[in-house]
């Protein structure tokens, strides 16, 4: 059995080009969503909310991402490759997963803490996912946060769309670990 820190280290962003054709199943991504409950998570406002897009419900937000990125100031060519890349990720994905933060109705905890309070979901949940043959990419582009999908996803006011999470199945080996800063390089021992 694996150490927590060996599946800390193996943790990797598997981008949706290196999925397999296998499809994705509802219960295990399921529990692997179940293991976001257990983020910290001050005075229990649990921020954490996650939309998934699964089957044929992905394509009513493909279409509104597409809009979105055909409505962008650029070039033909650069809405054209964005556009071939979306439908790509789309289709070789199992599930697309929005990323929200639900803010605390009261407004007791400081907006950075459940910030990272759902950072530290979106963690739990990742971490999971290799023991279900699973994989995923946590991306925000595509209009992230953006009125045209906070309207589509129904995001209150004060809450925030944080990306979204492509998960696949992928067979491919581990991208070796890039090079990280040791321990000495960002701990100030006091």
């Amino acid at each position: 059995m694996k150490t927590s820190t060996e599946i800390i280290k193996e943790r990797r962003s598997i981008y949706p080009r290196m999925f397999s054709d296998a499809p994705v199943q509802r219960d295990e991504l399921e529990k692997a969503l179940e293991t976001a409950r257990w983020a910290p998570t001050h005075k229990l406002t649990q921020p954490w909310r996650f939309q998934v897009f699964m089957g044929e419900s992905k394509e009513p937000l493909l279409h509104v991402l597409e809009a979105w990125t055909k409505a962008r100031p650029t070039t033909p060519e650069v809405i054209q490759k964005k556009i071939t890349k979306l439908h790509d990720n789309f289709r070789v994905s199992g599930a697309v997963i929005a990323i929200v933060m639900k803010r605390d109705d009261g407004e007791r905890i400081p907006y950075f803490e459940e910030l990272s309070a759902t950072a530290c979901a979106v963690q739990n949940f990742w971490l999971s996912l290799k023991s279900f043959g699973l994989a995923g990419y946590w991306s925000t582009g595509s209009g992230t946060n953006s009125e045209e999908v906070r309207a589509f996803l129904e995001i209150e006011e004060k809450d925030e769309h944080l990306g979204w999470f492509y998960i696949g199945k992928t067979e491919v080996e581990l991208p070796e670990p890039q090079n990280r800063k040791g321990v000495e390089e960002y701990v100030i021992w006091r």
